[in-house]
């Protein structure tokens, strides 16, 4: 599960950050709390330029084939993935409240959903939280008709921004990870 959290709640995240057994990213906000999101999920600034003209569709339609179709939006898009495939949650903190930055989630999140499958929540307040937010929850929530394409993006990802070497050593992490998790086993 992917939860994009209202920076409102910044204290409660940062206060209970030692309880969460996930990955905690900042986006688009002023407050800093984990690494931010690789800048690549952001639109262009062409695209931007359609959300300001009130142009809803076709920013919605350009931006989403940008996240679909560029290394940069793919990239984007597997750096958070990243955290919810081996943690099995991502909390990210971001602004809600502003409807620039609400709209690029709500696209972020059906491109997320569409592609891989997976749960995407948008959290404004404490109890918009699942009851399991704190749990270890088993990670590869994404659905089995899915794991093709996760794969196939997360190899392209893994080469596109790491040396030979450093590539050689995660793609070797990732597959131990990956086979300890089907054995029951969190490496």
């Amino acid at each position: 599960m992917i939860y994009f959290v209202d920076d409102s709640l910044y204290k409660f995240v940062y206060i209970n950050q030692d309880k969460f057994n996930h990955s905690i990213r900042s986006f688009l906000t002023t407050y800093q709390i984990g690494d931010p999101l690789f800048n690549g999920v952001l639109p262009p600034k062409d695209i931007t330029q359609l959300y300001f003209n009130h142009e809803d569709e076709k920013f919605f339609y350009y931006y989403m084939n940008y996240l679909l179709s560029t290394n940069n939006g793919l990239d984007g898009l597997m750096d958070i993935m990243i955290g919810d495939y081996y943690n099995g949650v991502s909390v990210i903190l971001t602004v809600l409240s502003n409807d620039f930055v609400n709209t690029i989630v709500n696209v972020i999140e059906n491109a997320l959903r569409g592609r891989y499958g997976i749960s995407v929540k948008q959290v404004m307040d404490v109890e918009d939280f699942n009851e399991d937010i704190f749990e270890r929850l088993s990670p590869n929530s994404i659905p089995a008709d899915k794991i093709p394409v996760f794969n196939m993006d997360k190899e392209r990802y893994v080469k596109n921004n790491l040396t030979m070497d450093d590539c050689n050593e995660l793609m070797q992490y990732l597959d131990y990870m990956e086979k300890g998790e089907e054995n029951g086993n969190m490496g």
